[in-house]
């Protein structure tokens, strides 16, 4: 037997649902359409500020055979060079071409934050998702490819995948330490994102009766060869590049940028 105010109680609670749901889809439209404007005329704009700079230095680097931090010199860390090589190599050295590489990156963006929310619902995905780009689209061209906002895509990859790690696995812990690697090559400052990925990947494997002091030295071994395999081959490029002894000496003189 149901009472009324066991009917009426539902009701509510089924009412107050439906306009949480209207409210959370119009604040999606509201946001798509903010992305959709500003999308339109980003892809008008050339590049700006530093971003051009390391894009000009990739390609004199990979076209003009320079030696970097020697024969062109900028505290920018080698990943993002690279990574600009990357671009450079795959696509071009043009405006559009990079803005390709820009959208592309913004979409492996928007995958990494919809798998990190999932557990919270499609709703939140679709928050999440659009209003990363609508606050990203806001900032305009000056924002594109910013080497703080590279570098945070491998450490939401880390976070995803250490929160979906249910057992021990070697190869995994690996990639997360070569995630971070990646991304403190491009800004180094991002390695403060590693304790936050350890807490949640600990803190998920907290019911597990595997889990010891031997087990996290074990792990964290791991995740630090990842790291450590990244800045290898890193070291490797340099010497190849005849720029290992000038980046050493661009990185003493200016220790306290990256600190």
């Amino acid at each position: 037997m149901k009472y009324p105010w066991q009917s009426s109680h539902a009701g509510c609670k089924k009412s107050w649902w439906n306009i949480y749901g209207w409210l959370i889809s119009g604040l999606c439209v509201w946001l798509s359409l903010r992305v959709l404007y500003y999308a339109m005329f980003i892809w008008l704009t050339p590049m700006r500020e530093e971003v051009s700079l390391l894009h000009y230095m990739a390609w004199l680097i990979d076209e003009r055979s320079f030696t970097p931090y020697k024969d062109v010199l900028d505290p920018a860390f080698p990943g993002s060079i690279l990574f600009h090589m990357a671009i450079g190599r795959s696509l071009g050295y043009s405006d559009i071409a990079f803005h390709f590489a820009d959208s592309f990156w913004l979409s492996l963006m928007c995958v990494a934050t919809g798998f990190l929310v999932r557990p919270f619902g499609l709703r939140i995905v679709a928050v999440c998702v659009t209003a990363w780009m609508a606050v990203y689209f806001s900032y305009g061209p000056a924002m594109s490819l910013q080497r703080d906002y590279v570098g945070i895509l491998p450490v939401v990859l880390a976070l995803v995948l250490a929160i979906n790690i249910k057992n021990r696995c070697a190869w995994k812990l690996f990639l997360i330490g070569a995630l971070f690697g990646l991304a403190t090559s491009i800004k180094p400052h991002l390695i403060i994102g590693a304790p936050v990925v350890a807490c949640a990947y600990f803190a998920q494997r907290s019911g597990d009766k595997y889990l010891n002091a031997k087990s996290v030295l074990v792990d964290t071994f791991w995740a630090i060869s990842g790291l450590l395999f990244i800045f290898a081959a890193l070291v490797f490029w340099l010497y190849s590049q005849n720029g290992l002894v000038a980046f050493i000496d661009m990185l003493s003189q200016n220790m306290l940028v990256y600190m």
